[in-house]
């Protein structure tokens, strides 16, 4: 019986050994592969800054899952047109209580060569890469009929020579308007980035104007302009797009779903 249990326990050791090896292989292959995509390419600075301003559509894709009633997950997909630049952005608000949420996310930005070039205003040969882990807290109240936030964004960049802490501020103001039956939301926001790095703290500016169009409970269309204006870069006018799929909630009380309309008309989500 002793020699059996001594079997049985070396068989149980290796098959942890095996399995720790196994999880390591998958997590660490993956992390250098990342490495490895990101030491090839390149830092998006130039000299674009006095080169003009450019135009390029901008068109995305946001699905919004409520988990809970606090807790949400909203997924997007970003593409930029002349830019030829891919966006993935993943987001979770938990709502603390009624005027205060926190957002955890995470964002990866792929921009290849001739969209580098394009912003740039420098030749450019590889891809640029873009990983960055985001903390928000948003602070919002409505005000005779207006939805006005104040957003304060901690990233954490890690760009292909360097990592770097950013701090972005965002003021928004919406207001929705009823047209006969239909209500439409416009809104606007501006939106400022600041890096952490000697002489570039003052890095990026948006400006925001667009408007939230309801096609039905579960789909909004969103048209947007959005003017960037970055320390390095060339500015860009951008002509946004998009579709908004929100699903009902995954885990929601009967009450909840009674009152899930009446809660959400009275104070829109600020974009």
């Amino acid at each position: 019986m002793n020699g059996l249990a001594t079997i049985e326990t070396g068989s149980r050791v290796r098959l942890l050994r095996d399995a720790y090896r196994m999880l390591n292989c998958c997590i660490l292959l993956p992390f250098l592969l990342s490495l490895v995509s990101v030491g090839v390419a390149q830092e998006v600075e130039g000299n674009g800054k006095s080169s003009g301003a450019i135009f390029s559509p901008a068109d995305y894709l946001e699905i919004v899952t409520p988990v809970t009633r606090r807790l949400t997950v909203n997924a997007y997909g970003f593409y930029l047109g002349n830019v030829r630049a891919s966006i993935a952005l993943l987001e979770v608000p938990i709502t603390l209580q009624k005027h205060f949420v926190v957002t955890p996310g995470y964002l990866f930005v792929n921009v290849p060569p001739g969209g580098l070039s394009l912003l740039t205003n420098q030749t450019a040969n590889r891809s640029y890469h873009e990983n960055q882990f985001r903390f928000a807290g948003t602070f919002l109240t409505s005000w005779h009929g207006f939805t006005l936030s104040d957003r304060n964004m901690y990233v954490r960049r890690f760009t292909p020579t360097s990592e770097i802490n950013r701090y972005r501020n965002k003021i928004y103001v919406g207001h929705p308007f009823s047209l006969g039956s239909y209500t439409v939301n416009p809104f606007v926001f501006e939106e400022v980035y600041h890096d952490c790095v000697p002489g570039k703290w003052l890095r990026r500016n948006w400006v925001v104007a667009a408007v939230d169009m309801p096609l039905n409970r579960h789909l909004t269309f969103q048209p947007s302009y959005i003017r960037q204006d970055d320390q390095y870069l060339r500015s860009v006018n951008f002509l946004g797009l998009a579709l908004i799929i929100r699903t009902n909630p995954l885990f929601e009380s009967a009450p909840e779903r009674r009152n899930a309309l009446a809660n959400a008309a009275v104070e829109p989500e600020p974009r």
